[in-house]
């Protein structure tokens, strides 16, 4: 059951339960136990602790595993040494527990979860389950943290193939990363643009540096959604464009501007700002979203019509070539740009 107090506070009541694992990584067989069998099927000792609610002896403490002084003492501990094989997501919230308290794995503990690691004990959980930890992992305040963390133990290796390459400085990358999303999300107060998933935005930094098809093999086996793809596949593409015109700056006309940033997911263009590591980035970046991204062409494809041109793909040039030369302040008003389309209909030479 659960209970919501006043406020939204929540509290989950269940019976005691025991669990048994038919093979390591399946989810357990459950049914009714002891509290001492309840507690030991917990993560870790500091999840291991109850108090006696029922009026009879009411307020008794119950701490078999010495979970009290684990958590006094900032230590991560699992309550026996099967646990990481019984179920190895374990690992990634260990290291998630580690990094979100400023806790430490105990020796022992951390030498059981990279035993488990080298047996490959993750590649027997669903993908399903996997992809739920990683999407904890990066919504983690510290995520960057507990990016390199997971590295270190060889967890990303492990999960997305020998060959994937955890990027150099990752945590600076991170932090670079959220101080980019803090930007947009500052603009979105005062302007309406689309909201950003900042787990995705943390996604596309753990991944951008490999291959493309490692990439999209990656974020398709882990389930991570339709949007996470689409970016994945964004970044590939317009890496190489988007950080030439922020390293190039002001020298960057708002046409290229336009079209190198138009397409974008707000997860894809935050990645890039991230990684460009200039501020011109930042400078290019509002200029596109406050001043082109709102703007309204001068003529439309009944316009052109009218002036006599048939539809097709000329149609859709003249009216890329009239709305860039708009972008870049060469025709100012709507006289401008219909002279404009008589003289580009004229070389398309697509008039009837």
């Amino acid at each position: 059951a659960l209970v919501v107090l006043p406020g939204g506070f929540k509290i989950d009541v269940t019976t005691a339960r025991e669990e048994g694992y038919v093979k390591p990584g399946a989810l357990p067989t459950v049914e009714p136990g002891s509290l001492e069998k309840d507690l030991y099927r917990r993560d870790f000792t500091i999840n291991a602790m109850a108090i006696r609610l029922g009026p009879q002896g009411y307020g008794r403490f119950v701490d078999t595993y010495e979970g009290r002084r684990d958590l006094k003492e900032g230590r991560i501990r699992v309550l026996h040494d099967g646990s990481f094989r019984d179920d190895p997501t374990r690992i990634l919230r260990a290291v998630r527990f580690e990094t979100r308290y400023g806790f430490q794995i105990e020796e022992e503990t951390y030498q059981l979860l990279t035993d488990a690691v080298r047996q490959d004990m993750l590649q027997e959980v669903s993908r399903q389950r996997l992809r739920e930890e990683i999407v904890a992992v990066l919504k983690e305040e510290r995520g960057g943290a507990a990016v390199s963390r997971l590295h270190e133990a060889g967890v990303w290796q492990n999960l997305f193939g020998a060959d994937f390459q955890l990027p150099q400085e990752v945590e600076e990358l991170f932090q670079r990363g959220d101080e980019a999303i803090g930007w947009y999300e500052g603009l979105n107060k005062d302007i309406k643009l689309l909201e950003v998933e900042p787990w995705i935005v943390r996604w596309l930094l753990l991944i951008g540096e490999n291959p493309h098809e490692t990439v999209e093999r990656i974020t398709t086996e882990y389930h991570l959604g339709r949007i996470a793809l689409r970016c994945a596949t964004e970044l590939m593409e317009y890496t190489s464009p988007v950080i030439f015109c922020f390293q190039t700056g002001d020298q960057t006309n708002n046409s290229t501007l336009y079209r190198v940033l138009g397409g974008l997911d707000p997860e894809t263009m935050i990645c890039l700002i991230a990684r460009s590591k200039t501020e011109d980035a930042y400078r290019l970046a509002e200029r596109f979203l406050l001043d082109l991204r709102p703007m309204d062409m001068l003529v439309s494809g009944s316009d052109l019509k009218e002036l006599g041109m048939r539809e097709g793909p000329s149609m859709g040039w003249v009216l890329d070539q009239l709305f860039d030369a708009q972008l870049d302040g060469v025709i100012v008003s709507r006289e401008e740009a219909l002279a404009k389309a008589r003289q580009l209909i004229e070389r398309a030479g697509s008039a009837l």
